[in-house]
């Protein structure tokens, strides 16, 4: 069998600009609507930094590798109790849990409108603060008192 003529699977920038969006876009929304959450998800990227679009850009990536854990969590139930059993994530699981946080915790925030709460989100993971942040911390804290249930120390 020839294999001249076999093409191979493309990879997914993770970090370009479109990916991005439908990524955050997919997350934000509940009923669809897809449009008009990209307009709220460009709204809090612009006044997150008030300048071009790829400072904006630069700021959100950093903003996904604050969040993104190393270490993903498998519930393993026994009879009466259930066990967390720690494993490593690829990248871009890892990267969809980071944005999965962000959103779930700019949809916990009250008050005032989404896109702000979501730039005061993407404001506080820039510096290592904020709820989604503290989600991340209790994650890896769960993870370390299981350790010892993982295949891979």
């Amino acid at each position: 069998m020839s294999r001249k003529n076999l093409k191979h699977k493309k990879t997914k920038n993770l970090y370009s600009f479109q990916t991005v969006t439908n990524d955050f876009c997919g997350s934000l929304s509940f009923r669809g609507k897809k449009a008009v959450q990209e307009k709220v998800f460009l709204k809090a990227l612009n006044s997150t930094t008030n300048k071009d679009i790829y400072s904006s850009l630069s700021s959100l990536r950093g903003s996904i590798q604050n969040v993104r854990p190393s270490i993903g969590i498998k519930v393993k139930k026994s009879s009466r109790n259930s066990q967390h059993i720690p494993y490593p994530l690829s990248t871009m699981l890892s990267n969809s849990t980071a944005i999965k946080w962000i959103s779930q915790s700019t949809r916990k925030k009250k008050g005032g409108y989404f896109s702000s709460n979501l730039a005061k989100e993407f404001n506080d993971v820039n510096n290592f603060r904020g709820s989604s942040m503290e989600r991340k911390l209790r994650h890896y804290k769960l993870a370390e008192e299981n350790r010892n249930l993982s295949n891979t120390n």
